[in-house]
């Protein structure tokens, strides 16, 4: 009986978000903290099945701040975004989701390829 529960209660923690496995919903708040100040993106994610879709803003260091539209895909733990921002730019962002579901860390692009290390994390 004890060994019933005990796969009970380990088959529970796995096939939910706080299991060893990332987390399946990305829903919710995530923003950048940046070394410097002034700098900033957050944005809200809604996702339904693997497909990403959200809104936020964006400030850059002593440049401009504004908003932007995100779409993406999910495919555990593999995170691609597109994020269009509100003056005609779009940036790539290609990354994994931590197991524990509340980092996104990876790469953000340009539309000429030059990359930069980038990680989310949720609020």
């Amino acid at each position: 009986m004890r060994q019933a529960i005990g796969l009970l209660s380990l088959s529970a923690l796995l096939s939910c978000g706080n299991g060893l496995g990332p987390a399946n919903d990305l829903g919710g708040t995530w923003a950048v903290i940046f070394p410097y100040p002034g700098a900033s993106i957050v944005f809200n994610v809604g996702q339904n099945d693997g497909i990403l879709t959200g809104d936020g803003t964006f400030a850059i260091e002593a440049g401009r701040n504004g908003t932007l539209q995100l779409t993406g895909s999910y495919d555990r733990p593999h995170v691609a975004l597109v994020l269009h921002y509100d003056f005609g730019m779009n940036r790539t962002y290609t990354g994994t989701v931590s197991p524990d579901g509340r980092r996104m860390s990876g790469v953000i692009a340009d539309s000429l390829g030059r990359g930069s290390p980038l990680t989310f994390t949720r609020r």
